[in-house]
Formats: structure tokens, C-alpha cells, sequence
């Protein structure tokens, strides 16, 4: 059980690479409002080198979250183990999120305004269903894995001391947990004025994405506090 809740928050931690331009549906909406075809098509190309980007960084991503399986099995490792492979992780991440923004402004310098503000409107359109569809995913995994773990620690730790000491570190991780999902969602182009800028620099962009990274970093330390804290019981 507890291997089970390990594994499930560190894919949301290691995550899918997320699409920087932060704007649903934006293809569809270059395809609808941007009618002069030579514009469209170097947009299009543009978005095609971000899918390219994402391909290569999911690589890495996915490579490290098999390892990190394997090492969550290895009693003998320390944290710091744990920490060096997060930062590696990290730094890609940092790599990757610079090369896509700067593509998204490429991208929309290439946009007209009343284009731009169209294919945003087409965006918002559908932004609540997708938010809400994540919002529902996230508490189903949340609530089975996190009540099953519970369930799990209260019958097998029978000192109270022990038995604390791991709710405790159990409910800090939900909390930051929860502070990172919530934080990700609310990154749209509802709430974040500087998504809809089209004159937006990198230093906004990565602004965005370090706030991000700062959840899922805090996220990482309170996940691997909690195992540490069931391996010195």
C-alpha cells in the first residue's frame, strides 16, 4: 500500500511535461482564426517544435521514474539519493520550459490581435470543462490512495507515538499536495493575466513556470519526509 501511494504521487510530481503555451485547444484555434495560410503554417510549425521539445523531455522524465521505482525499493539509500535525482530531473525541466515559452512567443508575435483575443475566447470555451474534468480525476486518486494508506497505518501501527508521527507526515503530504494541484490548475488564462499578453517576455513566462516548479518541489520534500518517517519506524 504504501508502495502504491509512492508510486501514484510520484507521477503527479515527476509529471507529464505540460504544453507552456497555456492556452486549450490552441491549435484548434490558430486552425479557425488565423486565415492567412502563411502565418498559420508557421505557427503550426512552431507548435509542431514544442510537441517535439515535449516528446524529448518526456523521455528523460520517464526514464528517471523508472528508476525512481527501483530505488524506492532500496532500503539501504538515503534521502540525499532521492534529492539528486529530483534536481537532475529539475534542471531538465528548467531546460525544457525555457525552449517552449520562447517558441510561444515566437508563435504569437506571429498572431494578430484581434486573432490573438479570438483564439483566447475559443480557449476559455472549453477551459472549465477541462478544469473541472481534472479536478475530478485528482480527488478520486487522492481519496482512494490516501484513505488506503490511512486505513493502512492505523492497523499495523499500534504505538500511538508511531502511529502520529506518520498521520502526521501522511497529512502534510496531502496538504502539499493538494497546494500543488490547485496551483496548477489555477495557471489559465482565466486567472493569469500574463498568459493572454501578447507581449509577454521569457522572464514572465519562466516566472510562471519556477512558481510551478516551487510546488512540485515542496510537494517532493514533504512525500520523501513521509517515507523516511515510515523507515525509521
Amino acid at each position: 500500500m504504501i508502495v502504491g501511494i509512492f508510486t501514484l504521487i510520484s507521477l503527479l510530481l515527476f509529471g507529464d511535461a505540460q504544453q507552456y503555451f497555456f492556452v486549450e485547444n490552441l491549435e484548434k484555434g490558430v486552425k479557425e482564426y488565423v486565415v492567412d495560410k502563411e502565418r498559420s503554417n508557421e505557427i503550426k510549425m512552431l507548435l509542431k517544435e514544442v510537441k517535439d521539445e515535449t516528446k524529448s523531455f518526456n523521455k528523460v522524465r520517464k526514464k528517471q521514474l523508472k528508476e525512481l521505482r527501483s530505488m524506492n525499493l532500496n532500503v539501504e539509500l538515503e534521502r540525499n539519493d532521492f534529492t539528486e535525482l529530483f534536481d537532475q530531473l529539475a534542471e531538465k525541466r528548467s531546460e525544457y520550459q525555457r525552449k517552449v515559452i520562447s517558441q510561444r512567443i515566437h508563435a504569437v508575435e506571429k498572431i494578430e490581435n484581434e486573432e490573438w483575443q479570438n483564439i483566447i475566447d475559443y480557449s476559455n470555451a472549453a477551459l472549465d470543462k477541462q478544469i473541472a474534468k481534472a479536478e475530478k480525476k485528482k480527488k478520486k486518486n487522492e481519496k482512494d490512495a490516501f484513505a488506503s494508506v490511512e486505513k493502512t497505518i492505523i492497523k499495523s501501527l499500534t504505538n500511538t507515538d508511531n502511529q502520529n508521527a506518520a498521520l502526521s507526515a501522511l497529512n502534510k503530504l496531502k496538504s502539499d499536495l493538494n497546494d500543488m494541484n490547485q496551483g496548477f490548475l489555477d495557471i489559465n488564462t482565466k486567472e493569469n493575466k500574463v498568459l493572454i499578453n501578447k507581449s509577454a517576455s521569457l522572464s514572465d513566462g519562466m516566472a510562471i513556470s519556477e512558481e510551478m516548479n516551487s510546488l512540485r518541489a515542496k510537494a517532493w520534500n514533504s512525500m520523501l519526509d513521509f517515507r523516511f518517517t515510515l523507515k525509521d519506524i
